[in-house]
């Protein structure tokens, strides 16, 4: 696969994780190539949680965890990724689960108290 061709599928993959994280949090996502975002972060959203997105077929989960840590400077992480034909997973360290929990929370707090919607926060 050519440079362009991998760079297709790479936003590609981007997008798809983006609609599947506003899927599973409730958050609006995009592709941080989308918004003009510096730093390399893979997805733009509003939750204080640094993602890393791969979208491939050979699985380098260790590598992508020390890629999304070192990243992610003070922020909590998470990689989702994906094969073809399997859902989108997420992967991190199980101690920073609550930190990550917590952001997620507060972002979603903050978008209900914004738009001034009383309904229940998703669980």
């Amino acid at each position: 696969m050519n440079g362009t061709n991998r760079r297709a599928k790479g936003m590609a993959g981007q997008r798809e994780a983006a609609a599947a994280w506003t899927a599973a949090t409730g958050l609006p996502a995009r592709n941080g190539g989308q918004s003009g975002m510096v730093g390399g972060m893979d997805m733009d959203q509003p939750a204080a949680v640094r993602i890393e997105v791969k979208r491939q077929e050979t699985l380098a989960i260790p590598a992508w965890c020390r890629q999304a840590a070192k990243d992610a400077g003070h922020l909590p992480w998470v990689v989702l990724h994906r094969r073809s034909r399997e859902p989108w997973r997420v992967t991190l360290n199980l101690d920073q689960l609550q930190a990550v929990t917590d952001a997620i929370r507060e972002a979603q707090a903050l978008q209900l108290f914004a738009t001034g919607d009383d309904q229940e926060l998703p669980t």
